[in-house]
């Protein structure tokens, strides 16, 4: 497998690293981008995530940006047709030895950490001119704590979803001074991993219902996300909204609370990060749960070594 010279010419500056792994929805690729992201700021250099293209149309920075490529100069050809080829080199790792010498195939094993603060990961990112990253684990924790602000601004949606988010945030303010989103994971919940995170209505109702002593406030009001189709009938004695179900909204409307309660996953901690919102992650819905528990998660998943 070779680049084509139509492909090389797109690609071809002093560096560009393409992101080619494909796991994980909307939660799971923003995670993985915003490391990337992290070290893109701290280098100075592009980079490319085609996989991201389902979602690309929802932010900002790569709406019209078919490769989404970041930052995208308008002045350079993007071409959509690049996207599979891309894909299929960075997928092929064991073929890195059939590229031209200017492109390099950088692989994490499935399950480990690669850490790109340090300078064996350095090195071997910027190495090349297209350097393929392949793998989920790719993380810069220093770096997005360090350029927060900036993938925060640079990951922002589009202005139409954050303003259908921010409306529904202000009406349920108006029938409640404190705001809490609720998390609800079913759907694939149930058998992943044997269902250790898959907690029943029943159970996330009781912890709704212990919040107000924990959070020292008489009275929440709690938006609902949730991939099962609840209403507000389903939570007796509780102030619900529930938020949209189109998961680019809801996951904005997490975003806007002021304060999260969910299982583990990337979906809830963007929401922390991208709203900078308190979140508690359930691990066990019988545990008490505490103020101090509850804390801005900065897309650190350490904790959380699993696809979703």
């Amino acid at each position: 497998m070779v680049l084509a010279p139509a492909m090389a010419t797109h690609l071809g500056q002093p560096n560009i690293i393409v992101i080619s792994d494909r796991s994980g929805r909307l939660g799971n690729k923003l995670n993985l981008l915003a490391h990337f992201v992290a070290f893109s700021l701290e280098h100075d250099i592009p980079i490319m995530f085609p996989a991201f293209a389902p979602y690309g149309h929802l932010f900002e920075v790569t709406q019209g940006n078919p490769l989404c490529r970041i930052p995208h100069p308008p002045t350079e050809p993007n071409p959509a047709w690049l996207a599979k080829p891309l894909l299929s080199i960075g997928q092929l790792p064991v073929f890195s030895g059939l590229i031209p010498q200017t492109t390099s195939v950088f692989a994490t094993h499935k399950r480990a950490y690669c850490d790109l603060s340090q300078p064996p990961s350095v090195q071997r990112l910027l190495s090349n001119q297209v350097v393929f990253a392949h793998g989920y684990f790719f993380r810069h924790f220093e770096g997005v704590r360090r350029h927060a602000a900036a993938i925060r601004q640079l990951l922002s949606p589009v202005q139409a979803y954050r303003t259908a988010a921010a409306a529904l945030i202000e009406a349920a303010r108006g029938r409640g001074t404190t705001v809490v989103g609720i998390h609800i994971r079913h759907g694939d919940y149930m058998g992943w991993q044997k269902g250790q995170h898959f907690f029943t209505l029943e159970q996330y109702r009781s912890i709704m219902a212990s919040l107000p002593k924990v959070l020292r406030q008489r009275q929440l009001l709690y938006v609902v996300s949730s991939d099962a189709p609840w209403t507000r009938e389903d939570f007796p004695g509780l102030q619900v909204t529930m938020a949209d179900r189109e998961p680019i909204i809801a996951m904005l409307c997490l975003s806007l609370c002021d304060y999260i309660v969910g299982p583990k996953s990337s979906f809830n901690r963007w929401a922390s990060f991208y709203g900078n919102v308190p979140l508690y992650t359930i691990r066990d819905p019988e545990q008490a749960i505490h103020l101090a528990d509850f804390d801005v998660n900065y897309l650190d998943d350490r904790q959380a070594i699993y696809y979703d």
